[in-house]
């Protein structure tokens, strides 16, 4: 069943024109006349074909699917804002290249000097603001100039220690987790974060560790671990408050 990107992409290919010529009876079918109005309109306008581009979007309005009537309204509001812009006589919109500083957070508000709207009676333009969205990165955590992400280690590599490649904004480097390294601990690399736009420098990187504990056990592997739990024992009671192991167990469940 085709989708609107790809009714969409075929028309922006090969110009409206060519598409409603060559358009295929099957491809018309898998959606509704509805849906398809609406792929047709946003496309033309992006082609700035504004009067065909609102009578298919004004089609679309009619459909029973509340969400393609809210995006129809959407652009249709669109045009009209353009028609109202055009109708004063005011310049087209058009695209600009903007910097964005490196290590800006969500809320940056940046002021592009004289890209607004014309100035009232022949004043000089406006300025042009643009507030700053930063979308979530999938194993980074942002603190302000500082970065945090978790490593998973094995019961036998926290145990041992070991020397794992792990994951910078510059690529991957070589980090050493000791000997006895605990779940929740947290070593540092330096200079490793974002960079800041204010007092420049840039944050440090924070690797969590998170031993894994094994859901199901071979034989061999329990066999094992009995042998092992037979050499390490443990005095199951409750941490004392002051204690280094209360401490941990607090900094990892906060």
């Amino acid at each position: 069943m085709i989708s609107f990107a790809e009714l969409e992409r075929r028309l922006l290919q090969g110009g409206p024109e060519a598409f409603m010529a060559s358009h295929a009876p099957s491809d018309a079918a898998a959606r509704t006349p509805d849906g398809i109005a609406f792929v047709m309109g946003r496309a033309l306008k992006q082609y700035e074909d504004f009067p065909r581009a609102r009578r298919s979007l004004e089609q679309a309005m009619a459909s029973t699917d509340r969400t393609l009537r809210w995006r129809a309204a959407a652009h249709l509001a669109h045009l009209d804002y353009y028609d109202g812009r055009f109708a004063d006589g005011l310049e087209r919109a058009r695209a600009i290249g903007v910097r964005i500083p490196a290590g800006v957070d969500s809320g940056t508000r940046l002021r592009i000097s004289g890209e607004g709207e014309r100035g009232v009676n022949g004043g000089p333009p406006g300025d042009l603001y643009i507030f700053v969205q930063v979308q979530e990165h999938p194993f980074f955590e942002r603190r302000g100039s500082d970065i945090y992400c978790t490593i998973p280690l094995s019961v036998p590599q926290a145990a041992l220690g070991i020397e794992l490649m792990v994951p910078t904004l510059d690529g991957e480097e070589l980090m050493k987790f000791p000997e006895g390294t605990q779940s929740g601990q947290i070593f540092r690399m330096k200079g490793k974060g974002l960079s800041d736009p204010h007092e420049g420098g840039r944050g440090d990187l924070y690797v969590r560790v998170q031993v894994v504990m094994p859901a199901k056990l071979t034989r061999e592997q329990r066999k094992l671990f009995e042998q092992l739990g037979e050499t390490l024992r443990v005095e199951n009671r409750p941490a004392e408050r002051n204690s280094s192991l209360f401490e941990r167990l607090k900094e990892i469940f906060s």
